[in-house]
């Protein structure tokens, strides 16, 4: 098995990347490589700590309390160096290169601009 790409990745970017890897429609190898890798990749309690992780909530139309999104500080979380293996390494640049081709990425996807060039 060839190495490991290590790379070092703020919280926004691991969100990112960890989105793009649940969404991952693949062949069997490369579910286990990315099985593995995003272990790593995900948020860990401590993690969420450390970023002030929090979770934001609006009303639905009856007033009932629902999740619309969650917000963090990036520096207070700082960056992990996570080692992706090849065919996870792969998947994710692939995925990107595809949408950022359709034009698909918004104001929300702006840890977009960084990964991409931190998997290089």
């Amino acid at each position: 098995m060839a190495e490991a790409k290590k790379v070092l990745l703020t919280i926004s970017e691991r969100v990112m990347a960890t989105t793009f890897l649940n969404d991952a429609k693949v062949d069997l190898e490369t579910l286990s490589q990315i099985l593995g890798d995003i272990q790593e990749v995900g948020l860990s309690p401590e993690d969420k700590v450390k970023c002030e992780w929090k979770e934001t909530m609006e009303p639905d139309e009856e007033g009932v309390l629902k999740l619309k999104g969650y917000v963090w500080n990036d520096e207070k979380g700082g960056e992990k160096e996570i080692a992706l293996q090849n065919k996870t390494l792969e998947y994710l640049q692939t995925f990107i290169k595809e949408k950022d081709e359709k034009g698909e990425f918004t104001m929300q996807d702006k840890a977009v601009v960084t990964l991409k060039d931190k998997l290089k």
